[in-house]
């Protein structure tokens, strides 16, 4: 739509399960460091909009320009969380197991756009890419913090036929700087 979401949302509603009121509603709270981040559904979704792109570990971090912006705060306070009693039912439905949040954006022209709901968010196993996803992340993100031939012996230990029998021990060292 080209809006800018800083200045062109009112509010945003969310809808979770009980599980993400408990983890991952923090509310007005300051986000301290990359934990309180990760665990704050408010800063996923400001982040989310302002980037235009899904969150990554990187954007949790300390030294992550949006853990500064001031315009993911200013969202964060435009957010309501509240818990859908059927997304509960179903996170807890061993047929269903949906992980389901929503979202309900009001502009600042008074515009409510249609509610937009994920029942099955990537990285969940009834969604297709999700193994190949999976991968590239753990690629993403074990590059954070070691080198791009570590990251591959890890990988390839990971897809190997030997790996269900290595000792725990050894595929532990190999995480090790």
């Amino acid at each position: 739509r080209g809006l800018d979401p800083a200045k062109d949302i009112q509010s945003i509603h969310a809808k979770t399960q009980a599980a993400g009121m408990t983890i991952i509603n923090k509310g007005g709270a300051t986000l301290h460091n990359a934990a309180d981040r990760d665990h704050c559904l408010r800063y996923m979704v400001a982040v989310v909009l302002l980037k235009g792109a899904q969150v990554e570990t990187a954007d949790y971090q300390d030294d992550s320009p949006w853990a500064t912006d001031p315009r993911v705060d200013a969202l964060r306070q435009k957010i309501t969380m509240a818990e859908d009693p059927k997304y509960t039912a179903d996170y807890h439905d061993m047929a269903v197991r949906s992980v389901a949040n929503s979202l309900t954006v009001t502009l600042t022209d008074g515009t409510t756009l249609p509610e937009v709901l994920v029942e099955y968010p990537l990285g969940h196993v009834r969604r297709p890419e999700t193994p190949q996803e999976v991968y590239a992340k753990a690629e993403r993100n074990l590059g954070l913090r070691l080198s791009t031939d570590r990251v591959q012996q890890i990988l390839k230990t990971v897809a190997s036929e030997e790996f269900m029998s290595l000792p725990a021990c050894h595929f532990v060292n190999l995480f090790s700087l």
